[in-house]
């Protein structure tokens, strides 16, 4: 399957390495950039996620690094849902695209309209609860 198209652009999807590597040198460079991402788990597009804050690393990673609700840090700050924040993924099964943003409010703009044309299959924006 080749990598998706969406509004004149091509995802390249890259790999992170697996647990325990240091993450390639491309997701580092990130650091301190605001952007969009999208991760895929073989050829499925499991989630799209966005950093307008200048974090896109941190929020990429996060998925990878084990953490859950349960942490004393998160109690009462959240609703039960289907999507829990911490929702994580097997590095080695998983690549990852992005796109850096000039600004963070692009980012949320590009993040909601990619939710809409992938429907990636973990993310519950504009999902009906029931």
């Amino acid at each position: 399957m080749s990598d998706p198209k969406w509004r004149g652009m091509t995802w390249n999807f890259h790999p992170i390495g697996k647990r325990g590597e240091l993450y390639p040198r491309w997701l580092r460079d990130l650091i301190g950039e605001h952007g969009i991402y999208i991760i895929k788990e073989g050829s499925t597009i499991v989630y799209i996620g966005e950093s307008h804050a200048g974090r896109l690393y941190g929020t990429i990673t996060r998925h990878f690094q084990r953490w859950t609700r349960s942490k004393d840090h998160f109690r009462g700050q959240y609703v039960e849902t289907d999507n829990d924040p911490g929702l994580t993924y097997d590095r080695a099964a998983c690549r990852v695209a992005y796109y850096v943003t000039k600004t963070g409010e692009r980012a949320i703009e590009m993040q909601d309209r990619a939710i809409a044309h992938f429907e990636p299959r973990d993310n519950v924006q504009g999902k009906l609860p029931f």
